[in-house]
C-alpha cells in the first residue's frame, strides 16, 4: 500500500491506514535485552559454580528462565496485537478509529464535526515515515493515533474529508 488507499467495494471508503511496525521495536528490544541478560547470568553463574555445581541447580533455574522469559514476551505480545487490529478508515463523510481484538473500540467522528488535524513526529518517525495524528472535534473529544503508517498522507485525506463535508466553511479559501 503506496498510498493508504485501498480498492474496497464501499465507495465512500477514500483510505484506510495501519500502524507502523515501530511500535513493536520498544518491547521486542526489551525481551531481546532481558533474554541477553539472563544469558550472561547463565554464564557467570556457571564459571561461578563449576562444573560440578550446576547439575542442581539446572531444572529450577531453566524453569525460573523460561518464565521470566514468558512474562516479558507478554509487551511484545499485546504490541503485535495492538498493531494488526487498529486501523483507522477515512470515508467521505466520517472518520473510523478501529481498535482491540476481544474488546473492540470504534470510534467514529463525522467530518463536518472536525475542527483540526495535526500531525506530530519525532526524528525517527519522520525518517520511518510514520507520526501521531490527532483529530480534534467540535467537542471535547478527540482522536489520537500514535505510530500511525503514512501520517502525512492520512493527514493530507483527512483534511481533504473535512473540506469536502463543509464546502460552505471552505468555499473562500
Amino acid at each position: 500500500m503506496s498510498d493508504g488507499r485501498t480498492d474496497v467495494g464501499d465507495d465512500s471508503l477514500r483510505a484506510v491506514f495501519y500502524l507502523h511496525w515501530i511500535v513493536l521495536v520498544r518491547p521486542v528490544m526489551m525481551l531481546l535485552f532481558a533474554a541477553a541478560g539472563m544469558a550472561i547470568a547463565w554464564i557467570v553463574g556457571a564459571m561461578l559454580l563449576g562444573p560440578g555445581g550446576t547439575a542442581g541447580l539446572l531444572l529450577p533455574a531453566s524453569l525460573a528462565t523460561a518464565g521470566l522469559l514468558v512474562i516479558l514476551s507478554g509487551p511484545a505480545l499485546q504490541a503485535t496485537v495492538r498493531r494488526e487490529t487498529t486501523t483507522v478508515e477515512v470515508f467521505d463523510d466520517h472518520i473510523v478509529l478501529t481498535t482491540g481484538l476481544f474488546q473492540k473500540l470504534q470510534r467514529s467522528v463525522r467530518a463536518s464535526e472536525i475542527v483540526g488535524v495535526d500531525l506530530f513526529q519525532d526524528f525517527s518517525q519522520r525518517l520511518l515515515g510514520c507520526g501521531n495524528l490527532r483529530i480534534d472535534t467540535r467537542g471535547v473529544d478527540s482522536i489520537v493515533v500514535a505510530d500511525l503508517e503514512q501520517a502525512e498522507t492520512a493527514k493530507r485525506i483527512c483534511q481533504q474529508a473535512v473540506v469536502d463535508a463543509r464546502p460552505d466553511r471552505f468555499a473562500g479559501r
